[in-house]
């Protein structure tokens, strides 16, 4: 395993969202939202307003997610019986088994989301601090694209890991599915057996 537990923390926040061949459809659809949104909200005289209230936005948003995250990975816990975990562990997907590649994932994500939250809060606190007509240079077109380019950063992370409780749902889901399997099998030994 990881030596350092911020190391791991890290990395499995890393994994879960790292850029992919797998995942490229889901980045380059947040990266494009990000951008227009990024200079639409840029170039609207109001964006402190409106990027205070994106950001109490998202911050509600995340503040749900690690709660089902959290709730979700209980149920988890919750399902895992001797057979489940012998066969999630020596089921190897690459380098790590199933079972703690799946530890791994709600790690990971659990992190993306305490770090959002944290983000927000500060940002919003900057946000409450900076009169609504704030500008950080005296040169307007400098202040958009820097604006343009801190939005897109913002609401491209945001959306890709809001996306990523998609991916999460699946994977909760095939852990119910691979619970009741063997469930099922298990029930057909026990009724084979009673046969004999």
């Amino acid at each position: 395993m990881y030596k350092n537990n911020n190391f791991l923390c890290t990395k499995c926040a890393y994994n879960v969202i790292k850029y992919n061949q797998g995942m490229r459809i889901q980045w380059n659809i947040c990266l494009l939202l990000g951008l227009i949104f990024g200079i639409f909200i840029s170039l609207n005289h109001d964006t402190i307003s409106i990027a205070s209230y994106m950001t109490e936005t998202f911050n509600t948003i995340s503040i749900a997610f690690i709660a089902m995250i959290i709730g979700a990975y209980a149920i988890f816990q919750a399902l895992l019986n001797d057979d489940l975990v012998y066969e999630m562990h020596y089921y190897n997907n690459g380098d790590s088994s199933l079972l703690a590649e799946t530890n791994h994932e709600f790690l990971g994500l659990l992190i993306l989301y305490l770090f959002s939250i944290i983000t927000n809060i500060l940002i919003l606190l900057t946000l409450k601090i900076l009169p609504s007509n704030f500008l950080l240079f005296k040169n307007y077109n400098l202040n958009i694209t820097i604006s343009t380019i801190l939005v897109f950063i913002y609401i491209a992370f945001h959306l890709r890991i809001f996306v990523e409780i998609r991916n999460f749902a699946v994977n909760l889901y095939r852990i119910f599915e691979a619970h009741n399997l063997i469930s099922i099998l298990k029930k057909e030994n026990q009724d084979d057996n009673k046969n004999i």
